[in-house]
Order: structure tokens, then C-alpha cells, then sequence
């Protein structure tokens, strides 16, 4: 949970996105409250702030 707390602080700071969990991860939240045991990785998203595909592609290309 802290690692998740280190990303969100910094894509906020550095790309002004809310990190939300999805996938698994969001199922272990869900269901127990808590990362799912045993899981060795988090899924995350954000929510784009484009529209179009070229310009969403360029934004994930800048952010990585």
C-alpha cells in the first residue's frame, strides 16, 4: 500500500493524474479489503485527459 501511495503522490506532482487501482488489485480491495495475498504486482490506470487516440498515445509515451 505504500508503494501505492509513492506513485499517486508522484504521478500527481509530476503529471497532475489520481491514480485509481483496477484489475486484481482492485478485486482484492474490493473483496478483501486489502491486495490480494501472494499477488507480486498492483494494477493501476488513470483517466486521460484526451479524447482522441494520436493525442492519448502521446501522453502515455510521455509518461513513460
Amino acid at each position: 500500500m505504500e508503494l501505492f501511495q509513492k506513485l499517486s503522490k508522484f504521478f500527481k506532482i509530476e503529471f497532475n493524474y489520481n491514480l485509481t487501482p483496477s484489475h486484481g488489485t482492485l478485486l482484492g480491495i474490493v473483496r478483501e479489503k486489502d491486495f490480494i495475498e501472494k499477488d507480486d504486482d498492483f494494477d493501476l490506470m488513470y483517466i486521460s485527459k484526451y479524447k482522441d487516440v494520436r493525442d492519448v498515445a502521446i501522453e502515455r509515451t510521455q509518461i513513460l
